[in-house]
């Protein structure tokens, strides 16, 4: 059996409507066309946060580098998120640690994707040989109605006098780390 090789611009459906191209080759990259059905998936992108992060920063949110950029290809759009973050903590006894999805990564309560900033948090008190590192994920659907770069990001807010952290867990075991993420798909609206 010989090999065959179909070279192609375009697909297109059978009628050739306008404005209907599942696919198409341009500057030698093959991207989605428009006639691709909503809810596809026309991009992925991640980010990590791979090492412990700790501020002594309260009352403010502090971003702490778990974030990922995504370019919309329309305005209708919607950029689907999933966030895995955890090992929150407070070093002060009764105080919390509460962590956010911002859009732009800013200290501004105008910027949650989700919710409010009582959200998720975790209180502070002594971490001991056999406390269970506590792990938090969220699925969001935003509709940023936008073409532009965006910055998705996790931030933390500290109340209290203590050392806020994420990623953090010492019980004696100060070389532990998770491998937190941040995954965006833009899906077609």
């Amino acid at each position: 059996m010989s090999d065959s090789t179909l070279q192609v611009d375009k697909i297109i459906d059978k009628a050739a409507t306008s404005n209907k191209e599942l696919a198409q080759y341009a500057s030698g990259n093959w991207s989605w066309g428009s006639g691709v059905p909503a809810g596809t998936v026309l991009q992925v992108v991640h980010g990590a946060l791979a090492t412990n992060f700790s501020t002594t920063t309260n009352g403010s949110w502090v971003d702490v580098n778990q974030k990922a950029t995504i370019t919309p290809s329309a305005t209708s759009s919607k950029i689907f998120i999933i966030v895995a973050a955890g090992l929150l903590y407070n070093s002060a006894d009764n105080y919390n640690t509460q962590w956010g999805l911002m859009q732009p990564v800013a200290n501004d309560n105008a910027n949650l994707v989700y919710g409010s900033d009582y959200n998720w948090n975790k209180q502070g008190g002594p971490m001991g040989a056999n406390q269970v590192p506590t792990s938090y994920t969220m699925n969001i659907l935003d509709s940023p109605s936008s073409t532009s770069a965006l910055t998705y990001g996790v931030m933390i807010k500290g109340e209290g006098s203590g050392t806020s952290r994420t990623n953090y867990y010492n019980a004696g075991h100060s070389n532990v780390r998770f491998h937190l993420g941040i995954t965006l798909m833009e899906i077609k609206g």
